[in-house]
Formats: C-alpha cells, sequence, structure tokens
C-alpha cells in the first residue's frame, strides 16, 4: 500500500525556520478541491518548519485575504476561487499559480517566482519497505514510505510535479539497494549510489526541526543519503 510519511504531531513555532537561503513565505491557498486541501494537511508541518507558510482561510471576504499580504496565491483550476484569487492578485504583489494537480501546484508555489527549482535530490533508503526524501533546492519538499515495487511510480510522478533544471536520485548502498536502483533505472531516472552507514542514527545538516519531527528512522535514513548525495555538503560518515 502506498502511503505519504506524515510527521508526528508537535508544537511548531509560529515564525517558521527559514533555511538554505529560502526567504520565508506565506502561501495563501484557495484551492478547495479534496485532494488538494489534504495534500496541505500532509505537507504543511514540513514546510512551516522550514519558513514555508501554507494557509488556507476561514473567509473569502475579499478585504481580508488582502490585508493576508500573501507572497503566493494557489488557485484552482477554475471556478469562483480561481476569480477571486485573479483579482486579488491584481491588486496586489502576490503571485498567482494554479495547475490541476495540486502537488505540481504547490512545488509552482514553493519555487515562485521561478518557473521550476533549479536542482531536486531524491534520497532512498532501501530495505523490506522503501522511504524516500526529496530535497529541492535546499528545502525537503517530499516524503515517502511505502512497497518498494510502487517507489518507481513514486519518484517518477514526483518528477512530473517538481519541474527542475536537474533530477537526480542517489540510493543508500545496502540490503535492497541493487533492487531498488534497478527499478529506478528501468523507468530511466539515472541512480547513483551513495554510502547509508550511519544514516539512520546519525543523520546530519537536516533542516531545524525536522529531526525532532520525524520519527521514522528509515525517512531519517533517506533524508541523510539526500543530503549525502549533495556534492559540498559536509559529512558525517
Amino acid at each position: 500500500m502506498v502511503s505519504l510519511y506524515t510527521l508526528k504531531q508537535r508544537d511548531i513555532h509560529p515564525g517558521g525556520i527559514p533555511l538554505a537561503g529560502f526567504r520565508r513565505k506565506f502561501i495563501l491557498w484557495l484551492d478547495g478541491r479534496p485532494s488538494s486541501l489534504r495534500l496541505v494537511r500532509e505537507m504543511s508541518e514540513v514546510l512551516e518548519l522550514q519558513g514555508i507558510m501554507v494557509r488556507v482561510p476561514s473567509s473569502m471576504d475579499l478585504e481580508e485575504l488582502e490585508a493576508m499580504r500573501a507572497d503566493v496565491i494557489v488557485a484552482p483550476p477554475e471556478g469562483p476561487e480561481r476569480a477571486l484569487a485573479e483579482v486579488i492578485a491584481s491588486r496586489t504583489s502576490a503571485g498567482l499559480v494554479h495547475h490541476v494537480r495540486p502537488r505540481r501546484a504547490l512545488y509552482q508555489a514553493i519555487a515562485y517566482p521561478s518557473s521550476s527549482f533549479g536542482k531536486v535530490v531524491v534520497g532512498v533508503d532501501p530495505g523490506k519497505t522503501c522511504a524516500a526524501v526529496a530535497v529541492a533546492d535546499g528545502l525537503v519538499v517530499w516524503l515517502w514510505r511505502g512497497d518498494c515495487v510502487d517507489l518507481p511510480v513514486e519518484v517518477d510522478m514526483l518528477r512530473d510535479d517538481a519541474p527542475s533544471r536537474e533530477f537526480q536520485v542517489y540510493v543508500g548502498f545496502g540490503w535492497g539497494g541493487e533492487e531498488a536502483a534497478a527499478s529506478l533505472r528501468g523507468v530511466g531516472f539515472e541512480v547513483r549510489g551513495v554510502p547509508e552507514e550511519g544514516s539512520t542514527t546519525l543523520p546530519y545538516h537536516a533542516p531545524a526541526g525536522l529531526l525532532e519531527a520525524i520519527d521514522d528512522e528509515h525517512v531519517l535514513a533517506a533524508l541523510t543519503i539526500a543530503y549525502r548525495g549533495l556534492t559540498g555538503w559536509p559529512r558525517r560518515i
């Protein structure tokens, strides 16, 4: 069964924690489709810990929404919320993004004003089940845990939703690593292997606050593997 890994419940500092050169960004989420709201629930905490605030308003009052001073507005592909978002964007400095796929819209909002990320790195911790984490321009934007059979499809969908100039996949050397790498290469990914010794017990340079929020050692290992794959990142192997 495929499932997006979700963080354990914890208190978040209201100011968030900026990371990796990203300034604090406020995303106003006006896409009320069920799949879109589910995505916000799954991702808002991990993003807020990195200084990216995603808010679904309780009111659709125009003046109240304008006063929120969003950096980016995410609207549905069509409908009254889309029209409202266009009005707000025309009267403020907020950017406006929309897409039929909610995750694609979310990544567009995070990357805004750029139309894509510069570099997306995926780290994979193989085993009886697989864990994967994506780091886009220094931001953790995707955490996944599921059946290894589903890994290639999940990473392929991620690549479609997160356009970037460079997309790299790193798999930890270990039990199941060769099989995981072969399955990813089978759908066209160039896969590189990295050492995974100590990755579950000694994750390093993870975004502030995420280590306390992630209680799954395999997801932590995937995060460490992603960072180990990034050229120039300090290592603690």
